[in-house]
């Protein structure tokens, strides 16, 4: 297709495609036709990605949630996320509806949805009071992995350098002072919610 009509042409189709079928409809179908008292598995996650990423007519979409989430990782592997599989298709499924998007607007979605907050421990992370500080851990992980990296980079992506040192981007108060932003989050997104 992509021979016959040219590159512009098929970004052009892609790009106005409707994300293909929820992963979280996916798994509410398995959990329905599971015995009583049984729940959906790893597998049937796993299952729901392939199933998308082989079959579905949106790949450039797929694609594109399938590399955002190697930047923006969780893992079903991780205690605190294994037990809400419903919550990792939902997380699947933002990363679809964000693939065209913005970067702004997708920090905003990955930041809020529980399932990165329960992987990075920023879920019900309480202000500072007294001798509690917030959790660090996410604001790190955003300006270190999300964004702006550990060191300085010009142009051409070779590190600045500041007597023969690469020059770092952010220190220790620039991760405390962000993390008193990231306070506060419920964990309810979109009828998805670990916690009552």
């Amino acid at each position: 297709e992509v021979a016959a009509n040219g590159y512009p042409r098929w970004l052009e189709q892609q790009f106005g495609m409707p994300a293909g079928s929820p992963h979280t409809d996916h798994l509410v179908a398995v959990q329905a036709g599971l015995p009583a008292g049984e729940s959906p598995q790893d597998s049937h996650v796993m299952n729901t990605f392939w199933r998308q990423a082989c079959r579905a007519p949106d790949q450039l979409r797929q694609r594109m949630a399938f590399a955002l989430s190697q930047i923006f990782v969780i893992s079903l592997t991780n205690d605190a996320v294994s037990q809400y599989r419903r919550g990792v298709a939902s997380y699947m499924d933002m990363l679809g509806r964000q693939a065209f998007g913005n970067y702004r607007d997708l920090l905003e979605q990955v930041t809020l949805h529980p399932m990165m907050g329960l992987y990075l421990s920023h879920l019900r992370n309480q202000k500072e009071s007294g001798n509690r500080v917030p959790d660090q851990n996410y604001a790190r992980e955003v300006m270190q992995l999300f964004s702006i990296g550990l060191y300085r980079l010009n142009p051409d992506g070779t590190p600045v350098l500041s007597n023969g040192m690469p020059m770092e981007t952010y220190g220790q108060d620039d991760i405390v002072g962000l993390s008193r932003v990231f306070t506060g989050f419920s964990g309810k997104v979109q009828g998805f919610t670990p916690y009552p």
